[in-house]
């Protein structure tokens, strides 16, 4: 994860990179590293930093508040179906709870999945309740709060216990929260096939 307010905030601390690593038991160059992008930033150092920065990982990982962004009625789907054919070597991926999907969306570009990959994505029922921190979801939203209409399909980041972020460098929305909006998990994004989708 990459998309955060580490730099902006310890700035606004006054605090230095030193003094930021020294209160989370970390180097100067570490600090450097997690702000520049050069080091992912995992959840329970997101964790850690918030803590020695008495601020929420919200703040830190620069999720906005509901309403501030984007409408939900701006979303437009961010992958759709990808039919593999006869000797297509993608068909291989494919199983009863496996499917194909080609992302439309620089949506979670910072962590590898960009516009033009196809995605295996695992439906079944296992994999969306057992969805592990900050792992690459595909969602079914319905931004009128009607789940009887037919929804958009998008794609994010879980953050537990209910959080769906994006994470990119091109675009980020306003994360969505399951617990107070009409989303749920309808896949858990196993693997990116970049090199065969883009020939």
């Amino acid at each position: 994860m990459t998309s955060h307010r580490i730099k902006e905030i310890r700035e606004a601390r006054s605090l230095t990179q030193e003094a930021l690593g020294q209160r989370i038991g970390r180097t100067k160059s570490a600090i450097s590293k997690l702000e520049s992008g050069e080091t992912a930033l995992d959840l329970a150092m997101a964790k850690k930093i918030a803590d020695a920065l008495e601020v929420t990982l919200q703040d830190v990982l620069a999720i906005e508040p509901e309403g501030h962004s984007e409408r939900a009625s701006g979303f437009d789907d961010e992958a759709a179906d990808y039919v593999a054919q006869a000797g297509d070597p993608l068909k291989g991926y494919e199983t009863a709870n496996q499917h194909l999907m080609k992302v439309t969306s620089p949506v979670v570009d910072k962590i590898g999945i960009e516009p033009g990959d196809i995605v295996t994505v695992d439906y079944g029922q296992v994999a969306c309740s057992n969805v592990k921190p900050l792992k690459a979801v595909v969602i079914r939203y319905h931004p009128t709060g009607d789940p009887a209409e037919e929804g958009i399909t998008l794609i994010r980041q879980f953050v537990p216990p209910s959080m769906l972020i994006t994470n990119s460098g091109k675009i980020n929305y306003r994360h969505i929260d399951m617990d107070k909006e009409v989303a749920r998990i309808v896949g858990v994004i196993e693997s990116v096939h970049r090199k065969l989708s883009r020939q």
